[in-house]
C-alpha cells in the first residue's frame, strides 16, 4: 500500500503478504471489535452503505439467487451513459428488481429501456402498470409507467453519483 510493511513498497499497490496493514481494514477492526468506531467519515458512510446493501440482498431472494438479465445492450447507444452506468435485471417467479449503478463523479439522469422479451421472462402481462418503489431509498427520480412504455421511452431515473438504485416492480 502507501505504507512499507511487508513486501510492499510504497507504490499504492498490497500484496497477499500485507493486507494486514492497509489503513482502511486496520481502523474497522478497532481493537478486534470490527465495529468501525475509528474509521473516516466517507469510510463509516462506504461501510454503511454495504451493510444496506447486504442487508437489503438478504432480504430479497431475486437479488440474492435469482436469474439476471442485462440491460445494457438496449441501453447503450440510445439514453444511458454506458461508460459510467451499468443496469440490470434480478428476478424470480415473485419478485422483479431494476439495479442501476453509477460510476460517475456526478448523479446521472438516465432513461433504461426493458425489452419486451425480458418483461415476458419475468411473468409481466403486456401493458401491465407497474409502479417501482425504490429499496435504497435512494433513487431521486421514479415514474408510474406501463410495461409497454418502459420498453418503448424507458424509465427515468437518476442515480447518485458512485451510487446505485434498486427499484422493485
Amino acid at each position: 500500500g502507501m505504507d512499507c510493511e511487508g513486501f510492499s513498497g510504497t507504490d499504492g499497490r498490497t500484496s497477499i503478504f500485507d493486507y494486514w496493514s492497509v489503513g482502511t481494514l486496520s481502523r474497522n477492526v478497532s481493537g478486534y471489535s470490527y465495529d468501525g468506531s475509528q474509521l473516516k467519515p466517507e469510510e463509516k458512510s462506504l461501510r454503511g452503505w454495504y451493510a444496506k446493501a447486504g442487508a437489503v440482498a438478504q432480504k430479497y431472494e431475486a437479488l440474492s439467487v435469482g436469474n439476471f438479465y442485462d440491460l445494457m445492450w438496449i441501453n447503450q447507444h440510445i439514453w444511458v451513459d454506458a461508460a459510467n452506468v451499468y443496469a440490470y435485471l434480478r428476478y424470480t417467479d415473485t419478485e422483479r428488481f431494476l439495479i442501476a449503478l453509477n460510476f460517475a463523479a456526478t448523479p446521472r439522469r438516465q432513461r433504461l429501456r426493458i425489452p419486451r422479451d425480458a418483461w415476458q421472462l419475468m411473468g409481466s402481462k403486456w401493458n401491465e402498470c407497474v409502479q417501482p418503489s425504490d429499496i435504497m431509498g435512494n433513487a431521486l427520480f421514479v415514474g408510474r409507467d406501463s410495461v409497454n412504455k418502459i420498453e418503448d421511452g424507458g424509465l427515468e431515473v437518476e442515480i447518485p453519483a458512485h451510487d446505485g438504485i434498486i427499484l422493485k416492480f
